[in-house]
């Protein structure tokens, strides 16, 4: 008998997915860290670009998360992770032999798009592996999970060493390296991964949207996606404390050290805990334990920063809350997926709650982003933010159980949305002309038409495809006039005297006068709100008279080039934007978030003797 066949197993044998997930973690994490340097310094890109680039990568992961799984229950696991390898192989293989820059593009994307297919069939099959394993009186399937981390983490902390190691001989190096250890994955689950037993004759098509039609796995997901907004807080909040109690870059090293030591070494004796204490009731634990993370930051947030090592405790000691909390809630809720979902539908399940929380990560981040800059320094605002990152769990811990009022809350946050569509429907008639948004508004009903028509025929009702296809092409064909240069756009309501231009600003400044540029937008919420509760106030706009202050509007509604150029030159990408010009030209930039006593403490700074 010979001691290797050629032919693939005949079984699953869980650990072959813990080790893949090491493998797949050391390849990853070997590459794609370095690639902001290789971008930076090598292709010689913008930092928006390099954001750009990066945002795309992982959306292409996580956005698609959803339809991997789906295709695993469609196709089978096997076939889906082999896909999975080979196009994160081509993927490195573009960034390393790539000339210019959209192979590099593409490259970083097919990265994404390779994860998003193997990592949510990989968690199907364990989660299918340990429940066999529960089953038969041994392992239970959250103490699989609680390994599986375990192994992820292991190879999220070789990977970068190893691409450090390597990276004295250039980025494009390491991106083979990456192609050649998924390769060699790609080998060894060939043989290690036994054959699904369905074909795709027998086995029956779901939908992708079919985990989505479950109120309470819907209920459930939402909940789980606060978990992955808050863990994701790791790269972007912990920083912002790193620099506000004095700390450097560097200091970063040790605290993502720590979070790796503490998964490696508690992870499975917490799983073991936590199945103990069942589900139903360590997930509001692990909740209040990231609530507790950011609420410890926030303690501190106002104060000095101490001298020395300790002004790294706060971060510290967020850093081993918040990797407590995940500890507890991912096996625990990932063991939970499988009584949602049958065995046909557990990659869509799985790909569903990974791709829920990838959204909630990029509409928190969106949301989130700007207020951390209240926190860079110390100050009783700095408070605010940390506060802002504990309510989110602490609200999930205390969700009530799915139920009718998922219906009374449905009903409820229809009103937000409607008034959502008329602020929207406003900010349009401020940015296109009568006729332009009559055309809109033809677009919208067409699109709509279609959508409801599409809607029936997913529910196997009677239905016109051709009517369906005639309205969406017409609707596209009207939105796309109406956006095109032939209607023309309705010009700002700012009148002459108070508009920006440059020229206007230098025409204030040669008068000795004080001046404040307010850019902003209409479709700038931010921008609305400041101006409502500040800008407009009366002792606001009293500090401005008293202080010979020239108010100018540069309006972004509709983009302007000259007015992108200048907020460039600030560092920013967008609006609001808030400068007061002293008289001799110097510029000081107000923050995002106004208050009265920001506006009229900075007035009260400037060089007095401005003529009046």
């Amino acid at each position: 008998m010979p001691l290797f066949s050629l032919r693939p197993a005949a079984t699953l044998w869980p650990p072959v997915l813990l080790g893949s997930q090491f493998v797949f973690n050391i390849g990853f994490y070997a590459v794609v860290p370095f690639l902001a340097l290789f971008l930076r310094d090598d292709m010689l890109l913008s930092g928006g670009l390099i954001g750009l680039i990066l945002g795309l990568r992982t959306f292409s992961q996580q956005g698609m998360f959803i339809l991997g799984g789906t295709l695993a229950d469609r196709y089978g696991a096997k076939a889906i992770i082999l896909a999975g390898c080979v196009v994160r192989v081509a993927g490195f293989l573009l960034l390393a032999c790539g000339a210019s820059l959209w192979p590099i593009i593409l490259g970083a994307c097919l990265t994404g798009v390779g994860g998003a297919l193997f990592s949510p069939s990989i968690e199907a099959l364990l989660a299918r592996a340990g429940t066999h394993s529960q089953a038969n009186g041994k392992r239970s399937r959250a103490e699989w999970f609680a390994l599986f981390a375990v192994c992820g983490e292991l190879g999220a902390v070789i990977g970068p060493v190893a691409g450090g190691v390597l990276s004295g001989i250039g980025f494009r190096h390491i991106a083979l390296a990456g192609a050649g250890i998924f390769l060699l994955a790609l080998a060894v689950l060939f043989f290690c991964l036994p054959a699904d037993g369905h074909t795709t004759t027998t086995r029956r098509r779901v939908p992708w949207w079919t985990p989505l039609r479950q109120p309470r796995f819907v209920a459930f997901i939402l909940a789980y996606s606060s978990w992955l907004l808050s863990y994701n807080q790791l790269y972007l909040a912990l920083p912002v404390e790193i620099q506000r109690s004095g700390g450097r870059e560097q200091d970063l090293a040790p605290l993502f050290m720590l979070a790796s030591l503490l998964i490696i070494t508690l992870q499975l004796p917490l799983a073991r805990f936590a199945r103990r204490m069942g589900a139903v009731r360590i997930l509001p634990v692990g909740f209040l334990l990231l609530s507790a993370s950011f609420a410890s930051v926030a303690l501190f947030a106002a104060a000095p920063p101490a001298e020395g090592w300790l002004r790294l405790m706060p971060a510290a000691g967020f850093v081993t809350l918040l990797t407590l909390g995940q500890m507890l809630l991912v096996p625990a809720a990932k063991d939970l997926i499988p009584l949602f979902a049958e065995e046909s539908t557990l990659g869509a399940h799985y790909g569903a709650l990974a791709t829920a929380g990838g959204c909630a990560v990029l509409a928190g981040n969106l949301l989130l982003g700007h207020l951390l800059d209240q926190a860079l320094i110390p100050s009783p605002q700095a408070v605010y933010p940390w506060l802002l990152l504990a309510l989110f769990p602490c609200l999930t811990a205390w969700l009530p159980r799915p139920g009718r009022w998922m219906s009374i809350f449905r009903t409820v946050m229809a009103v937000p949305m409607a008034l959502t569509a008329l602020w929207l429907f406003w900010v349009l008639w401020q940015q296109v002309s009568i006729s332009a948004l009559g055309v809109y508004l033809l677009a919208a009903a067409l699109l709509a038409i279609a959508l409801v028509l599409y809607g029936r025929l997913q529910f196997g009702k009677a239905t016109s495809k051709g009517l369906m296809a005639f309205a969406f092409i017409l609707g596209a064909g009207a939105y796309a006039v109406a956006a095109s240069p032939l209607l023309e756009r309705a010009p700002a309501e700012v009148s002459a005297a108070d508009a920006w231009s440059p020229a206007a600003l230098q025409a204030a400044l040669d008068e000795g006068r004080p001046v404040f540029v307010d850019f902003t937008a209409s479709w700038c919420v931010t921008c609305q709100a400041n101006k409502l509760a500040v800008l407009d106030r009366e002792n606001v706009q009293r500090a401005f008279k008293e202080h010979n202050v020239k108010l100018l509007i540069a309006d972004w509604t509709n983009r302007n080039a000259e007015i992108s150029k200048t907020l460039e030159s600030f560092g920013r990408t967008g609006v609001p934007l808030y400068l007061l010009y002293a008289p001799d030209g110097t510029a000081k930039i107000l923050p995002e978030l106004l208050t009265q006593d920001i506006v009229v403490d900075a007035l009260k700074a400037l060089p007095k003797g401005a003529p009046k």
